[in-house]
């Protein structure tokens, strides 16, 4: 059994043992470049707080075939946050995936720390991370840092809106790429949105700030 099946297996169990904090999205983008953007996104996120701190992962799988959806890019992202005390907590991350859309995605080891804000009258809550970051892939340069910034605002019992920023390095280019989403639920399971993904130097075969939309649907288990 090869290393990206034993993961699929991993994560799925996890699903299964904390699935009332598991959601599953449908995304379709618009891009600004028909021949790269222009694709359907399936997303796996799962979120597990303890006494300890917390478990996030996400699974990303795109297509550019909607009628006979075959991934031709995936990329997840696994975490760990350890808790120190007065929000601070120890940051464990890393990231991997295949395919050509996002080249930029590499097999990545981070470590860090996080601070997190909380409002509970606002229901508000910001969390930074600055972390140490390794690009196996990478012969030279492979030693980098990265930046994460993210949000969530419950706006109301139908609204919320939340996101992240990252900033990171990758060889001699200096990334960012944040992604903003209001969802609006239609029930306690169904939610309906959209998400702006802003990036600069991030889309393979493009220089600069590329913006793309999406329209989204969330399934929450």
């Amino acid at each position: 059994m090869n290393k990206k099946a034993l993961l699929s297996i991993v994560l799925l169990l996890i699903v299964f043992v904390t699935k009332s904090q598991t959601n599953i999205q449908t995304h379709y983008e618009f891009g600004s470049n028909k021949n790269i953007r222009n694709y359907s996104l399936l997303t796996i996120e799962n979120l597990s707080i303890d006494k300890y701190g917390s478990t996030y992962f996400f699974v990303d799988m795109n297509t550019t075939n909607i009628s006979n959806f075959k991934s031709e890019n995936t990329h997840f992202e696994f975490s760990r946050d350890f808790s120190i005390g007065n929000n601070y907590f120890t940051h464990l991350e890393y990231n991997g995936g295949h395919g050509h859309i996002d080249d930029s995605i590499s097999s990545a080891f981070l470590l860090g720390f996080t601070y997190l804000y909380e409002n509970t009258v606002k229901k508000f809550s910001l969390s930074l991370t600055p972390m140490y970051k390794c690009n196996f892939e990478l012969q030279n340069n492979k030693h980098a840092f990265q930046v994460t910034i993210v949000w969530n605002w419950i706006i109301s019992q139908k609204l919320s809106f939340n996101g992240f920023v990252d900033l990171w390095q990758y060889s001699d280019f200096v990334i960012l790429l944040t992604e903003p989403i209001i969802w609006y639920n239609i029930n306690d399971k169904l939610s309906i949105g959209s998400e702006v993904e802003i990036s600069h130097n991030y889309i393979p075969f493009t220089v600069g700030m590329v913006i793309c939309p999406t329209i989204a649907l969330k399934y929450t288990l």
